[in-house]
């Protein structure tokens, strides 16, 4: 049972590897933002995920700063636990571990790799590489703003293991198949 702190800067790659850890490692996926995107949702019924990136933004930090620093995490640790019962067991029935699939800040790390002993795990990509991506993703613009926030992930230079995501699917691919071994050795699986 592995469980996984995954760290990135936009255009990345961190939906791509919980993908792929979901379908071919039997994670269950969860994002911090899950909560906020279904809170848009609710509230504006038009919302497309990952569409209004200020919004996002805005209603996760607005949430943050009116019931704590820690809301998102704590809502996702309650949907893992709705899921699974107690994540924290050895037994995970049907999964074989949990992916965090979006972390950013500080707290949230503290969280998860320092409270609840999660690996963190950052994916890394060449910003011409990303800015490729997100192009491609949103129709032909980037929001510069965005892309260079200092809140994109400033939590990029904490410690943790590292999977370089600038080639082929095929590449990342072995990678990520590279990097649960090594988590494997290292005592992550339990």
């Amino acid at each position: 049972m592995i469980h996984i702190f995954q760290y990135a800067p936009m255009g990345a790659g961190k939906d791509f590897v919980a993908e792929y850890l979901e379908q071919h490692h039997g994670f269950l996926s969860v994002a911090l933002a899950d909560g906020m995107r279904s809170y848009i949702s609710k509230n504006k019924p038009d919302y497309v995920w990952k569409s209004d990136r200020a919004l996002e933004i805005s209603v996760g930090e607005k949430h943050r700063e009116w019931f704590g620093a820690d809301f998102w995490c704590k809502y996702a640790d309650q949907r893992i636990a709705s899921i699974l019962g107690d994540f924290k067991a050895t037994d995970l029935i049907g999964y074989n571990g949990v992916i965090i699939r979006d972390g950013r800040f500080p707290h949230e790390y503290e969280h998860y790799v320092n409270k609840l002993v999660f690996a963190p795990v950052k994916i890394s990509a060449g910003e011409v590489v990303r800015l490729n991506r997100l192009i491609k993703r949103q129709g032909g613009t980037v929001d510069g703003g965005h892309f260079y926030s200092p809140n994109d992930c400033p939590i990029f230079d904490m410690p943790g293991y590292e999977i370089q995501n600038n080639g082929t699917a095929k590449e990342l691919y072995e990678a990520i198949d590279r990097q649960i071994a090594i988590l494997r050795e290292d005592g992550y699986d339990s």
